[in-house]
This record gives C-alpha cells, structure tokens and sequence, in this order.
C-alpha cells in the first residue's frame, strides 16, 4: 500500500489529508506521484494512526449494538442463567451466578447451548458479551437496592454504562 491508497481509504481529499496528519501538501502531492517517498516511520506512523482510529469506531460501534441490545432484554428481566430456556434465551438477560465477585456482581452471558430433551435440561454458557468487546467488564450487579443492574465498566476510560428500566446512560468515574 502507498500513501494515496493509504487517503483513499479513509475517503479523504489530499487537503484534508494533509491539515489531518500535518504534512504540507506540497510534500503529500510529491508522495503521491512518486516525486520522493515519505520516510518509512512517517508512513507506519500515519498507517498506525488510521488503524487505530479505525479500530476505535469498530469498537465503539460494537459497544453501541452490545448495550442497545442488552437494555432491549432486560425490560423482559435480568434472571440467572439456570432459568434460561430455548423460548427466554434472547428475549432476557442472563447472568452467570458462577462468576460472582466479592461486590456480587457476575458476568452477562452472551451465547449458550441449551438442551431440552424429555426432561433432561442441560446449559453451556458458550460466550459472555464482555469477550466481544476487549477492555469491558459486562456483569449484573446482584446487590443492587432497586433491583437487577447491568453495569458495563470501560476499564481504559473509566466509564460506566448502566442499563435501567431498558435504557442505558453512561458515568465517568474521573470526575
């Protein structure tokens, strides 16, 4: 990949290119049609850049779809995993009551086996929705006066996003 490949990628004109990284647009036109080449750890710090900021919106957005979903379920209730069946399975929020910590918050699961068969139940939890997002903790917090919570906690960013009455709303813990 060369540098005009790298700004058509992201879908930018050279002059917003070029206000966006810093680089005169003389020296970008010069990049681009093959005058002089940019330094190799110009061009990785600029491809680290729009990965990184690629990767951030892809995260973001699969944050977004995983907390609209979660607070969509839990108006149909936040029960124990042991109460899932094929007819509840993804229309309430489940929790794992095996993974409880000392404050008695357990994680949220995301995907699991259930077998019903002539009265033989068996449950794998197969996937928590904390696994599809690196850095979120998705847990119920068990302990909570008004009834079941889901706190979704950004470790890097230490934001909270909590789910109530099947909307969610986030908290800063910096402030």
């Amino acid at each position: 990949m060369d540098i005009r490949e790298l700004r058509h990628s992201v879908g930018m004109t050279q002059g917003e290119f070029s206000r966006s990284f810093g680089i005169p647009i003389g020296t970008l036109r010069n990049w681009e049609q093959g005058i002089s080449k940019p330094p190799v750890y110009v061009f990785m710090m600029i491809f680290s850049s729009i990965r990184r900021d690629i990767m951030i919106n892809v995260e973001t957005m699969k944050l977004i779809s995983i907390m609209n979903t979660l607070a969509k379920r839990s108006k149909n209730g936040i029960v124990e995993f042991s109460e899932a069946n094929s007819k509840n399975f993804g229309d309430k929020v489940f929790y794992d009551k095996n993974t409880a910590d000392e404050n008695g918050s357990c994680r949220v699961v995301c995907d699991a086996c259930l077998i019903e068969d002539s009265g033989y139940e068996h449950h794998d939890i197969i996937s928590y929705w904390d696994d599809l997002v690196p850095g979120c903790s998705i847990r119920v917090m068990l302990d909570d006066e008004f009834g079941h919570t889901i706190d979704v906690t950004m470790e890097i960013s230490k934001v909270a996003f909590t789910i109530d009455d099947g909307e969610w709303y986030c908290t800063n813990f910096d402030t």
